[in-house]
């Protein structure tokens, strides 16, 4: 019944009557289009023969004419003697073919080109009849399709979607009117690996043409009964539904490839449910015939880019699917069509994309920006003007007389309409004529229309429908459009009999093989100086030689077999070299044939030798005839290609082998397990009926380098089966362990372990090793302890055991074993190694190092052990230098020296990652692993540009690649910087889906968080069963400000891990919301140390009373790991218990670098610096190695105080003893900014090759506090986009406040997007400093018509109007202040300070003193005017000096006064007391005290710097000009909001704008 069914559809495939078949005579790439009929020829008679294509005439010549000219064509007849060369020579050829190949091969004997309406002939001998075969076109009207646009298109779209991604080019419907097979085959050529098609009958007429090792799928039904029949002819279908999934399985008589479809969204083909789905898996893996290889779907709105909701419902939808499909790693994934690969931001790649409208050029022109590279549109549609006339006004034009000219008009007639496919819905478009617009007018007829022209043209000008004349082009959309209709319905609907060009394509270059013979392309130019170009190409065939073998039988001779032998002693000694000396010895002096034995021999040396080349000559030139089919020296040969990582060789040595023994299916499988190919060694396992015990052990082997579920599976699938007998083999006993380890099954392998009787070493190795592996390394050492004699392998599982645990107890046992282990072990390089790794890793440094300087011969390994030792330990600068001791490094060793580098991350260690870089040999250059420690370390030390530069010449980019740039961005506060490369990235693993979490949290942003929802439901559902992806998607959701997603997530988490609840504790000290960290605390039964460091952490951003008495609720047995003890400082500094910290600190006897960093911070929070800095000095004397917080610190208090002498030496020391990094760098920035030294400030900015978002707020900081806001604007707009936040706009707006630059400041205010309520803040004080205050409020009301009122706003508001000295708006702001924010205490307190100072400046002293009264009594105190050089208060009599400080004041009073100063009684803010004048109440203010003193200290000061922790006052601003031009001494003030510079010559930097 079937074999009918075949039969019947090879005989409708070839009967060319129903036109819809390709014509037998058709050429390949010929002219005319395939479905002509007037190229029909009968049909071929016969069946097909199973596993042959239908008997389909192959053409062996290709006809491209040009006969196309230009605007105009003119056909002339060809002089005479052209014909009369041609037909003599053609005559000649066919002689001379006769006689050289016989009638048996078809060759082109002549070619001669005559005319008469363009007809072209060819004389050509076929099968030994001569034929004339013509094409003849009369038509003017044709298509030119450009395969080299679509060649060029495929190569672009292939380097788009990567080289892992197949690309099917998706030819259905005549290729889109392009041309199937000549779209094919370009396809094909330009980078394409499987073909689309929608029916069985473009498939096979594919397949007749090309070879079985193209894939082809056909996308649309195909009835059952011709299942078989595709599956004789290699192609793969679509499983629609169930019900013909069902019906193929019951039909089919032998296996056939289909991918299964799902419906989505498009509701046409495919199954719809998941029942259906798992119901058709069970079917699979039931019937041998099902052969399930793909799964796919298709987008209905791909192209929608403005509403993706459908489309990402349909992707979700999908990958809902996905979950479900059992082999999925052995089935290709594939779902996106043109538009979902080039407009959907997902790029659901997966395993391959189907291409079909983007092959012929951009699949929608408006959309053509967006798309990643340059597609060229293939088609264009060209005719001529066959007749020109005038009409009078009132002539009709065309059927229906539908047009009426109005005016003397120029019309032409073209010969084209709707039997070519220009249907009357094209009237509304253009044509171009003499590359200008013409409208069609009138009714379109059946093969004729006519335009509206500007002038007169000649008869035979070009006219084109679509493509581009001169300056002006027709898109195929733009007809669509007008036509109410999509680009490709204009393509399909173009007729069939519209001839097709095919212009002359790059891939046409000397030869094409798409399967048939190979055909070798000449053209010869004919011209004829009097006519137009004719261009005839002549194909000349290359012939087909037989190779005819003779086998004959080699005799092994005694010298073969002493050879042989002699060979495989040097062999089994390891003397690979000598082997192949004594081979090449024997090869000159002997001319007999070798044997198999020797022939094995070489290639065993050649293998061991990684020779490669040597190999590949043996193979072809001394292995005879009679070796060839030889198993051992095919198995060998095998093994040399597999181990030299030539897996194609192999591929193609075992494809072609007659016989497949076990032995070669052996070596395949380990060769594949060599080279990382695990899943292709299962593959071949599964075509092997009765695999021995090898077999299954290297299968063994491939799963558990795959360590998938489904290679657990199969693992135990296997055992299950195998024969009792196998269970003898201890061997296949142990790598069935070591699968089960690798896989995560420990149980069962815990379970066949114990049931072994005679465990052997190897045994115990393989459960040490897997427990590693699993992070049990505790279990591991327990094993250890059960073996008697362990060798030197258990002995170096066991020290990795102990490396892994990092405990003390594993110090303790690696000293013990190895004391005890005998003394021949340490000549074992690997135990020595392995030893210096645990030392290191327990860190026990010193022990270590005792033992490497010891050591003799120092391997390469013990080198790499100790440098990674010292990265753990962060002590990279001593990996530093122990690299620079050795004098060959290999690629690990450098891995680690960039990794130390890294972890440095300064310039001194930038340039030396540069140095080395650049000495490395070229080879290390392909090692993606060295790539990524190199990236890493020019990240971490700051030089993204470097880092992108070499990430973007890197042709493979590796996952680990992408996550050390993304890592890198992050780190350097480019998060979003980070999240473009991962939308960059086809397949993310764990690591890059982790990172993209990361790099949101750092974002925390509204997009951020979208992103973070959508990749959480994009990635497989198995990613969510891994603890360490959730916790940190919860840990983006909570930095994101999703505390409510985070909460629900949380809780419907079954198996809560420490990690997840350290993320949410984490997240709510983010959030502002650490009370909720303590209530989660409070969950947690057994915390760990991290827990507890959270805790305190969350008690110090309380800072409450009940925030220091849990503290002590902590029980003390935590107090002994110094980082609690170090967050439990930080903790009782920032609750103010300042006692309690430094007692504890002084109690601790090995105090750490974080304690030490924890109090320094402390102090300064308290505006302590001078404590900070003792601390400092003691971390000197105690010679503690400082760190980049304590330098920070320390810097800090240097900028608190504004001393620049102090700071001068300071800064000398830590740059003696720290490298500077960006952290120290910003901080200098600042530090030297509020110093007022904006010079010095510059200089390191300017030192800094790639600022980042940091530095730049830094020095615009700098600028604003010392009113330089030009240079703060300027620097502003140098700044690249992606660098601006809110931190940037806050410093640039401030600077202008402080510049007094309004219109500077409300220009980039109103530039800025999201807008948030510190930026707000800090332009409504922008406004009041410039007394603007209506138009503050109007900002303050236009935040809060969206937002909540916010208090900071309306002070100010409130400073503006003091400044004003407006007590009427004052007290209306400070009675709205206590209206919108009754609760807040202590800015209340402080806005009436504020509003009491306005009314004493005012001149009404009793309301002010009123206020202050009130103040008073309700407790609340006014802070204290302090300034700094020696410390002051106002009034201060405390100084020893005190007497000649007032006597100093009195002299400056004295001489402020002599030189026109009038005290202003306005900034007395409270009564006199009784003997107090105006004069004595302003010179005891604080900073007045100061520069009293400074002059006491040093009567000749050429310079003084004060800082104020209050806003310094009008009267002693202008007393300050008077001293710094009287006593020629600059004098700096830094005060509460900027930093004044006084000037020899009486002025202040601040231009009184203040």
């Amino acid at each position: 019944m079937q074999d009918d069914l075949n039969k019947e559809a090879a005989n409708n495939y070839g009967n060319a009557d129903s036109n819809q078949y390709p014509p037998m005579n058709q050429p390949q790439f010929g002219p005319g289009n395939m479905y002509s009929p007037h190229n029909a020829a009968p049909p071929p008679s016969g069946y097909p023969a199973p596993g042959q294509a239908p008997m389909i005439q192959q053409q062996r010549f290709i006809v491209i004419p040009n006969y196309r000219l230009w605007n105009t064509i003119q056909l002339t007849p060809i002089k005479s003697n052209i014909k009369a060369f041609l037909i003599i020579s053609g005559i000649f050829y066919m002689i001379w073919g006769i006689i050289a190949f016989g009638l048996e091969i078809g060759i082109i004997t002549s070619a001669y080109l005559t005319y008469y309406r363009g007809i072209w002939a060819g004389v050509f001998l076929i099968g030994g009849g001569i034929s004339i075969i013509t094409n003849a076109y009369f038509r003017s009207t044709w298509i030119d399709v450009n395969l080299s646009a679509v060649h060029a298109n495929v190569r672009l779209l292939k380097e788009y979607i990567g080289e892992k991604v197949h690309l099917m080019a998706v030819v259905k419907g005549n290729g889109y009117g392009h041309g199937m097979l000549e779209i094919a085959e370009a396809s094909i050529s330009a980078g394409a690996t499987w073909l689309g098609v929608a029916s069985l009958d473009e498939a096979l007429a594919i397949r007749s043409k090309s070879p079985h090792d193209i894939p082809i799928l056909v996308l649309g039904y195909v009835a059952p009964q011709y299942v078989t029949l595709a599956g004789q002819f290699c192609i793969t279908l679509a499983g629609i539904s169930f019900e013909w999934i069902q019906e193929a399985a019951r039909i089919a008589q032998q296996p056939f490839d289909f991918h299964l479809k799902i419906d989505t969204g498009l509701n046409r083909l495919g199954l719809t449910t998941i029942d259906e789905v798992q119901a058709v898996m069970k079917m699979v893996s039931l019937n041998p015939n099902l052969n399930c290889t793909g799964v796919f779907t298709h987008f209905a709105t791909s192209e929608d880019i403005q509403n993706t909701s459908y489309f990402r419902q349909q992707l979700t939808r999908f990958h809902t699917f996905l979950d479900i499909i059992t082999n999925r790693t052995n089935k290709i994934i594939h779902c996106a069509n043109s538009g979902a690969t080039l407009y959907q931001p997902q790029k659901p790649f997966f395993d391959m994309v189907r291409l079909g409208n983007a092959l012929m050029g951009p699949p929608n022109e408006t959309l053509r920006y967006l798309l990643p590279m340059q597609l060229q549109n293939a088609l264009s549609l060209h005719s001529i003007l066959d007749l020109v006339k005038q009409l009078n006004p009132g002539a009709k034009v065309g059927y229906g007389s539908e047009y009426t000219a109005t005016q003397h008009q120029w019309i032409g007639t073209i010969p084209m309409g709707y039997a070519d496919g220009c249907h009357q819905q094209f009237r509304a478009t253009n044509v171009l004529v003499d590359g200008k617009r013409v409208p069609i007018i009138g009714r379109i007829s059946m093969d004729q229309l006519m335009v509206a022209l500007p002038r007169k043209y000649p008869t035979g000008t070009r006219v084109t429908f679509i493509g581009q004349q001169e300056n002006e082009t027709i898109f195929a959309d733009e007809i669509a459009q007008k036509a109410n209709q999509s680009r490709l319905e204009v393509f399909t609907s173009l007729s069939s009999r519209l001839p097709q060009l095919l212009l002359p394509s790059q891939l046409l270059s000397n030869s094409i093989n798409f399967g048939w013979s190979q055909i070798n392309i000449q053209y010869i130019e004919i011209t004829d100086t009097t006519n137009h170009l004719m261009l005839t190409k002549l194909l000349k065939y290359s012939s087909l030689s037989q190779v005819i073998s003779v086998k004959r039988s080699v005799t092994i001779s005694q010298s073969n077999f002493h050879l042989s032998n002699q060979m495989k002693l040097l062999n089994d000694n390891k003397q690979f070299k000598k082997t192949l000396e004594l081979f090449d010895k024997y090869k000159r002096n002997n001319t007999e044939a070798f044997s198999s034995c020797i022939i094995t021999q070489a290639l065993k040396a050649c293998t061991h030798l990684g020779d490669l080349e040597r190999g590949k000559t043996i193979h072809r030139h001394l292995i005879s005839s009679s070796t060839k089919d030889d198993l051992y020296v095919t198995t060998s040969l095998i093994h040399l290609y597999m181990q030299c990582y030539d897996m194609a060789s192999a591929e193609l040595l075992f494809d072609a082998a007659t016989k497949k023994p076990l032995a070669v299916y052996g070596a395949m499988m380990k060769g594949y397990i060599k080279n990382k190919q695990a899943q292709k060694a299962i593959n071949l396992f599964n075509k092997i009926n009765k695999p021995n015990d090898i077999i299954i052990n290297l299968l063994f082997y491939a799963c558990a380098q795959l360590r998938t579920p489904e290679a657990l599976n199969l693992v135990k699938k296997v055992s299950n089966k195998i024969p009792k007998s196998f269970h003898s083999n201890l061997s296949l006993i142990t790598s069935l362990l070591d699968a089960l380890m690798k896989c995560g099954d420990i149980k069962h392998a815990e379970s066949l372990f114990d049931k072994s009787i005679n465990k052997t070493l190897d045994m115990y190795g393989a459960m040490m090793k897997g427990y590693i592996k699993n992070n049990h390394a505790k279990k591991a050492t327990d094993l250890f302890n059960q073996i008697k004699n362990p060798n030197e392998l258990i002995i170096n599982l066991f020290f990795n055991a102990c490396a892994q645990l990092k405990t003390p107890e594993a110090l303790k046992l690696v000293n013990k074993v190895s004391n005890k282990i005998s003394k021949s072990f340490y000549s074992n390089p690997f135990i020595n190694t392995s030893l210096l790794n645990a030392l290191m890793k327990c860190g026990d440094i010193k022990q270590a190092e005792s033992l490497f300087d010891k050591t003799t011969n120092k391997t390469i390994e013990m080198y790499g052990a100790m440098m990674k030792g010292y990265i753990q330990n962060n002590q990279a600068k001593k990996a530093i230098d122990l690299f620079n001791q050795i004098d060959k490094s290999d690629e690990i060793i450098i891995n680690l020296f960039f990794n130390a580098c890294a972890q440095l991350g300064t310039i001194e260690a930038l340039n030396l990652v540069n140095k080395v870089s650049n000495e490395i040999p070229k080879s290390f250059h392909s090692n993606s692993i060295l790539l990524n420690a190199l990236l890493d370390a020019l990240m971490k030390c700051g030089d993204i540009k470097h880092a992108e530069s070499l990430f973007d010449k890197s042709i493979n980019k590796t996952l680990d690649m992408y996550g050390a740039m993304m890592k890198g961005y992050s780190q350097n506060n480019q998060a979003k910087k980070a999240i473009d490369l991962f939308n960059q990235i086809n397949k993310h693993d764990e690591i890059i889906i982790n990172l993209v979490f990361n790099a949101c949290a750092q974002l925390g942003t509204l997009e951020a968080l979208n992103l973070v929802n959508k990749v959480s439901n994009e990635i497989p559902k198995s990613f969510h069963s891994n603890p360490l992806r959730i916790t940190s998607f919860l840990d983006a959701l909570m930095k994101c400000g999703d505390s409510k997603q985070a909460e629900s997530l949380f809780n419907k988490i079954t198996n809560k891990t420490i990690e997840m609840y350290g993320a949410m504790m984490k997240g709510y000290i983010k959030n502002n919301q650490a009370k909720k960290a303590i209530d989660f605390f409070d969950q947690i039964t057994n915390p760990n140390d991290i827990i507890i460091n959270l805790l305190f952490n969350a008690c110090a951003h309380l800072r409450t009373p009940e925030a220091l008495n849990l503290t002590n609720k902590i029980p003390k047995s935590f107090r002994s790991n110094p980082l609690i003890i170090a967050s439990l400082l930080d903790a009782l500094m920032k609750c103010g218990d300042t006692k309690q910290a430094e007692s504890l600190f002084n109690k601790t006897t090995n105090k750490t670098i974080e304690m030490y960093g924890a109090m320094m911070n402390g102090f300064n929070l308290e505006n302590n610096p001078i404590k900070t800095l003792n601390l400092f000095k003691k971390i000197q004397v105690d010679n503690i190695q400082g760190n980049i917080i304590i330098f920070h610190c320390v810097i800090k208090a240097l900028s608190q105080t504004g001393d620049y002498e102090l700071s001068q030496s300071i800064i000398k020391q830590i740059l003696n003893s720290s490298s500077i990094n960006n952290q120290i760098q910003y901080a200098l920035i600042d530090m030297w900014g509020k110093s007022g030294h904006v010079n010095l400030a510059k200089e390191i900015f300017e030192m800094i090759p790639q600022p980042n978002q940091t530095e730049y707020t830094a020095m615009i900081n700098c600028y604003g506090l010392n009113g330089m806001g030009v240079q703060a604007i300027e620097l502003y707009y140098k700044i690249s986009k992606e660098f601006l936040d809110e931190g940037i706009y806050i410093c640039v707006v401030n600077a202008c406040s402080h510049s007094g630059l309004v219109q500077e400041a409300r220009l980039i205010f109103q530039s800025i997007a999201m807008k948030t309520e510190k930026i707000y803040n800090t332009m409504i004080d922008c406004l009041s400093r410039a007394s603007l205050f209506e138009e503050a409020q109007k900002l303050i009301d236009q935040y809060e018509h969206n937002h909540s009122p916010s208090i900071v706003m309306y002070m100010a508001l409130l400073s503006g109007a003091r400044v004003d000295k407006n007590s009427h708006l004052s007290q209306n702001i400070y009675d709205r202040m206590r209206k919108n924010f009754p609760k807040m205490k202590n800015p209340l307190i402080a806005a009436a300070v504020l509003l009491a100072n306005t009314y004493a400046s005012s001149g009404d002293i009793e309301k002010a003193s009123d206020i202050r009264d009130e103040l008073h009594q309700s407790g609340q105190k006014k802070k204290m005017g302090l300034t700094w050089t020696a410390q002051f208060r106002a009034y201060d009599f405390t100084h020893p000096r005190s007497k000649e400080i007032y006597a100093e004041i009195e002299k400056l009073s004295a001489e402020i006064i002599q030189h026109g100063h009038q005290y202003d009684s306005s900034w007395i803010t409270r009564r006199l007391n009784e003997g107090e004048t105006v004069a004595s109440a302003l010179c005891g203010h604080s900073e007045r005290l100061a520069i009293a003193w400074n002059f006491v200290a040093n009567p000749n000061a050429s310079r003084i710097q004060l800082t104020k922790n209050l806003r310094l006052c009008g009267d002693c601003h202008q007393a300050t000009k008077l001293i710094a031009a009287i006593r020629k001494c600059e004098i700096t003030v830094r005060d509460a909001n900027r930093i004044h510079h006084f000037s020899t010559d009486g002025k202040c930097s601040c231009n009184d704008y203040f």
